[in-house]
């Protein structure tokens, strides 16, 4: 007679069929080896025989009835079952399918395995349901890398075309939590004394190509010791700027040529530049003579 799956895995069955074995043990050792007898040794020994599946035992050890004892060691058991995600999916998927279409030849019904498929069927949903997240997951967690770069650069910019501001203070800096100056040390680097001087390439189309160099060394690109970059400064419209009030900052550009870019509208109007040097720590020299050039469209 053989177990239902349910049956097998019957936890009290198991406790008894433990229980009954050391008792049948400790009958053969007060009995010199031989096995128990009376009542109660028969009734044990026909449960443990119930309870056994047939497939525990030889055909020969089935055909007479002998029960050993024996321990279920659920850590082996499980070993032969793949660790990854989807090794375990093909084993269950395969495991499931030969035990179905071999119900015949292996003594087992449909009904044995029918908390297996729904299970199975259970952890497959559970399983895309987590995969999906998953996927979800890593496209936001890059559009949100990817989101907060370009605010970080834009920012950056932004801080920077500020701290060049001729109108900002050290309280508008501290309210925008950007670097405040440090003034408390003597500064190594000598405020530049020289300006920049400007030649404007118009080949292209809305774009002035701003090549600068030092007044003392016009045919060099090199700057000014302690310079690390060239402000420019730009206002459209007809007349001159006045001060450098009317201008905006463009770029501090820390290499020569610097390209200014504008749309169609601006086309044929007027770009008045001024520039000057600025060092690293925010400390600008004299402003340049007032370039001005169409735009050309």
């Amino acid at each position: 007679m053989s177990l239902s799956f349910e049956n097998y895995y019957n936890r009290e069955s198991i406790h008894r069929l433990g229980e009954g074995n050391r008792e049948q043990g400790t009958g053969e050792q007060e009995n010199g080896g031989n096995r128990g007898t009376g009542a109660r040794g028969d009734r044990e020994r026909a449960e443990l025989h119930l309870q056994m599946p047939y497939f525990w035992y030889s055909p020969k050890v089935w055909m007479q009835r002998k029960v050993k004892p024996f321990e279920l060691d659920e850590a082996i058991m499980t070993d032969y079952i793949p660790k990854g995600n989807d090794s375990f999916k093909a084993w269950a998927a395969q495991f499931i399918n030969y035990a179905s279409n071999n119900t015949a030849a292996l003594g087992i019904t449909a009904d044995d395995f029918t908390q297996l498929t729904q299970e199975q069927a259970q952890w497959q949903t559970a399983f895309d349901n987590y995969m999906a997240l998953q996927a979800s997951l890593s496209q936001s967690r890059q559009e949100a890398k990817n989101a907060r770069d370009r605010l970080e650069k834009s920012l950056r910019r932004f801080a920077q075309w500020l701290q060049h501001n001729p109108k900002i203070t050290d309280v508008h800096r501290l309210g925008l939590g950007i670097t405040v100056p440090d003034t408390s040390k003597t500064s190594v680097v000598a405020i530049p004394t020289t300006a920049p001087v400007v030649q404007v390439d118009l080949s292209k189309r809305f774009e002035h190509i701003i090549n600068f160099a030092d007044k003392e060394t016009p045919n060099r690109k090199t700057k000014p010791k302690g310079v690390t970059g060239c402000e420019i400064w730009v206002k459209i419209g007809d007349n001159l700027p006045k001060d450098a009030n009317e201008l905006r900052l463009l770029n501090v550009a820390r290499t020569t040529p610097f390209n200014a870019k504008y749309s169609g509208n601006e086309a044929g109007k007027m770009a008045h530049y001024m520039l000057r040097w600025v060092t690293g720590r925010g400390e600008p020299g004299p402003w340049s003579q007032t370039y001005s050039f169409t735009i050309p469209g």
